[in-house]
């Protein structure tokens, strides 16, 4: 996954690892809640150089059933840090 920033920076994702699910909740209309942790490995590049980053992310996921697959609807993050 690549994701153009202003200007000449690009964030490219290497790697995504899900740590764990905390919890899953039916809501309304056959939708689920999901709270889970996961870490995202990547690269910055700007300016003719590269950082590379791990950052942990705790958030609340929304999905819903459609007729052939899971559909995400809906991402609160509620934590977010940098570890390298």
């Amino acid at each position: 996954m690549r994701i153009n920033d202003s200007g000449s920076a690009l964030a490219v994702i290497h790697r995504l690892d899900i740590k764990s699910i905390n919890s899953m909740a039916r809501r309304k209309g056959g939708r689920i809640a999901i709270l889970a942790n996961w870490d995202v490995y990547g690269s910055v590049y700007h300016l003719n150089h590269v950082h590379y980053r791990l950052n942990t992310y705790e958030a609340e996921l929304i999905i819903i059933p459609t007729k052939n697959y899971w559909k995400l609807i809906g991402i609160q993050v509620l934590d977010e840090k940098r570890v390298l």
